[in-house]
């Protein structure tokens, strides 16, 4: 058992303790918090816990499902149980909250934190009770602000103004529901949180069903990309294939055109090297001419002369 001696590490300081126990089929009337947070360990029994997103423009309708665990509502990211939910991205990338009302179980041993500004309830079972004992900041300067039951905020409006916002014409029925209110923080709500509970688990299977949509839609987005880029692989080794293959080409082509030139200089070089031998071995055909003074080589006659020489020396030897 705890005793206000548990709690000296506490003061001085603005956090409080509290602790709620909700017998079978009861509800801790919806309220909200105007300035405190609350943190809340379950430390008997199970229930369900629904917080509703304070700004209507970003809030869901339906409920979300939940399982046993911690549960932050409001710091919740996209897939987890409860929480505000959705994260999305904002401008210049960066990442944004969006709140969505949220349902979710808790038992034993699991945390939830609700914070300021966020309408909740607690409700337990019909065939079980729920207890559970948090801590809360500005515990002497926030106040609980119930929206049911004898002490709810909307006791002090005007039932013509309540009527108007409520979208009812007559008044009457309003001061109806409000005076059938007795109690004045723990409601009964018989089978309530048996209600919420189906229909979070129906929310859950839609989601899961929509998550699966996502999922097959993003594995076959991954399919997509990936047979891309084997293709762009693909292609690009057909490329590089096609590349190197020029290349051998052409140092094929360059390789041949070097072995004809070679192959032309080498047929010229023997040219040369015969006409220079036979040049100068066959002078005993050629008339040779003696210049004055004896020093002088003799006269060579020219490949062209040479060839008409033979040519005439050959006739003549036909004739003879």
């Amino acid at each position: 058992m705890m005793t206000s001696k548990d709690l000296d590490a506490l003061h001085g300081s603005s956090i409080g303790m509290f602790m709620v126990n909700l017998t079978t089929g009861s509800m801790m009337g919806p309220h909200w918090n105007p300035k405190a947070t609350e943190i809340a360990i379950v430390t008997e029994g199970s229930g369900i816990v629904q917080t509703v997103c304070p700004s209507s423009s970003s809030s869901s309708s339906s409920p979300s499902g939940g399982s046993s665990g911690d549960h932050h509502h409001g710091h919740k990211r996209r897939g987890g149980p409860g929480g505000r939910g959705d994260e999305g991205e904002g401008e210049g990338g960066r990442a944004r909250w969006q709140c969505r009302n949220s349902v979710f179980r808790v038992k034993e041993g699991d945390v939830f934190v609700v914070p300021r500004f966020h309408p909740m309830a607690q409700m337990s079972f019909n065939d079980d009770s729920f207890v559970f004992v948090g801590f809360s900041t500005h515990m002497g300067q926030n106040h609980p602000q119930f929206l049911a039951g004898k002490g709810s905020v909307l006791q002090a409006i005007g039932k013509k103004v309540l009527a108007l916002a409520l979208g009812q014409r007559d008044p009457t029925a309003v001061d109806k529901l409000l005076s059938a209110q007795r109690e004045s923080t723990i409601l009964p709500c018989v089978s309530c949180a048996e209600e919420l509970a189906e229909k979070a688990e129906e929310e859950r299977k839609r989601r899961e069903e929509e998550g699966g949509g996502e999922r097959e839609e993003k594995e076959r987005k991954e399919r997509e990309r990936e047979e891309e880029e084997r293709r762009e692989e693909e292609e690009e080794r057909a490329r590089k294939e096609q590349e190197k293959q020029r290349r051998r080409e052409k140092e094929e082509e360059e390789r041949a055109r070097r072995r004809e030139e070679e192959e032309r200089e080498r047929e010229e070089e023997e040219e040369r090297r015969r006409e220079e031998e036979e040049g100068g071995g066959g002078r005993g055909d050629e008339p040779e001419r003696e210049e004055e003074g004896g020093d002088k080589p003799p006269y060579r006659l020219s490949k062209k002369l040479k060839k008409r020489y033979h040519a005439r020396a050959g006739v003549f030897s036909r004739s003879g």
